[in-house]
């Protein structure tokens, strides 16, 4: 699969997405635990949106194969 490297590098929110850092740095922790072969399922918030934008960039530079089901 192509991922969009522009979205990956210049994540967009509809919003200014409050506590950052902190989102962010849940983000990286749920990446950080994905495997090959997960399902995984999403929510609709600012924390998954970040959580996705981490785990695509997880899924790329290790060559997972993983499922996504949003909400």
């Amino acid at each position: 699969m192509e991922w969009n490297r522009e979205i990956l590098q210049k994540p967009l929110w509809k919003e200014e997405i409050k506590n950052r850092e902190a989102k962010e740095q849940i983000a990286q922790r749920i990446a950080g635990r994905v495997q090959d072969g997960d399902v995984i399922g999403f929510g609709s918030g600012s924390t998954s949106y970040l959580t996705a934008i981490e785990i695509a960039k997880k899924v790329q530079s290790e060559n997972l194969h993983i499922i996504a089901i949003p909400t």
